[in-house]
């Protein structure tokens, strides 16, 4: 796909929308996934709050676990979190966390 072999030249929105939009539209793939979640372990430091949302929604929404991302994310949501309860303005870290707690939750269930 154009989108995978274009996505080093992405800004850090235009990341994350083409992750979520192929997950909205059910058409993720294994090579634009795994793309996605290397350009976002080498963003992950200085992804918003926005951006690690929806990169942590959709890698829960096709179950794909990259653990290496995960942890990089929740790293830079810790960040977010301290940075925010400073400023007294916690909106801006409660989609991550929220994000996070989601896809940790689907990541981990077993099937009934």
């Amino acid at each position: 796909s154009k989108a995978v072999a274009k996505m080093s030249g992405f800004n850090d929105q235009a990341m994350s929308n083409t992750v979520w939009a192929f997950v909205t539209l059910s058409s993720p793939f294994d090579a634009l996934m795994d793309k996605a979640a290397a350009e976002a372990l080498l963003r992950a430091h200085a992804l918003d709050s926005q951006n690690l949302s929806m990169i942590a929604w959709a890698f829960a929404e096709v179950k794909k676990s990259r653990e290496p991302l995960f942890v990089a994310i929740s790293l830079r949501a810790v960040v977010l979190l301290k940075s925010c309860a400073e400023e007294s303005s916690m909106q801006e870290a409660y989609m991550p966390a929220l994000s996070l707690a989601y896809a940790f939750t689907v990541l981990s269930a077993k099937p009934s």
